[in-house]
């Protein structure tokens, strides 16, 4: 189905919502830019053109102080994913640095695969991910699939 707001009326009504929201000026522009592509590539593959599809990386960092909003835009994020269907299940979960973090060395790897293999198809919010260089094992977790 072309991923049009007629089309996909939840959509809209994700975008309305996010819209009406004070700020999030660059998360705004960059929703509208994946929406953009997805419907772009939408219309290369309804035409079967030989046309390269546009890469999408969906991984996003949001930034702000406490109660600016990050988790209700990353709810957002995900049903907008989901509705597009670039994402399958379009749930939020949600860890912290210490969730990747093993209590020995080699166990970190583990963990972050365990948890990357859970949240396939949703989004993975890491709260304060920043603490994963200052840890001694969360170098590590660029040993898993993260």
């Amino acid at each position: 189905m072309k991923p049009t707001f007629e089309n996909l009326p939840r959509l809209k009504a994700i975008f309305d919502k996010i819209h009406k929201r004070p700020g999030w000026t660059d998360f705004k522009k960059q929703l509208k830019l994946i929406h953009d592509i997805a419907l772009a590539n939408y219309e290369l593959d309804y035409r079967c053109s030989e046309e390269k599809r546009k890469e999408l990386c969906l991984n996003r960092c949001l930034f702000g102080n406490p109660g600016t909003g990050k988790t209700t835009a990353a709810k957002f994020y995900a049903e907008i994913l989901k509705e597009l269907r670039l994402l399958n299940k379009g749930e939020v979960f949600y860890k912290t640095a210490s969730d990747f973090i093993g209590a020995a060395v080699g166990a970190t790897p583990k963990n972050t695969n365990a948890i990357l293999e859970y949240a396939k198809g949703s989004v993975l919010v890491i709260d304060e991910a920043y603490n994963l260089d200052d840890q001694m094992y969360g170098k590590e977790v660029r040993m898993g699939k993260l």
